[in-house]
């Protein structure tokens, strides 16, 4: 949890605020050090991957793009697009009395 420094003290002299500014700065400097560690933590990029678990992931991507197509289009041919589910566009299909 990250600290919050308020102060609402009165300085009386400027080496109690060129302290309170070394203060602050070395608070700042730790809090940049932190997020930079937590930053490399979050975005770290794994190259111990084997090449069948590239291959299978790139399987697995390309299976999903294709079953997004295929929804779309199934969409489109009985729908007459994504916008007529909405209620926006022309709809083909034919409402039963």
């Amino acid at each position: 949890m990250p600290k919050t420094v308020t102060s609402q003290s009165k300085y009386q002299t400027l080496e109690e605020i060129r302290l309170r500014k070394e203060q602050l700065y070395e608070a700042l400097q730790q809090d940049s050090k932190q997020i930079g560690q937590t930053w490399n933590q979050l975005f770290v990029s794994r190259e111990d991957t084997t090449r069948s678990e590239y291959i299978m992931k790139m399987l697995s991507y390309g299976v999903t793009a294709f079953d997004a197509y295929m929804t779309v289009r199934k969409l489109r041919r009985n729908y007459g697009g994504l916008l007529s589910l909405i209620g926006i566009g022309k709809s083909k299909r034919k409402l039963k009395k």
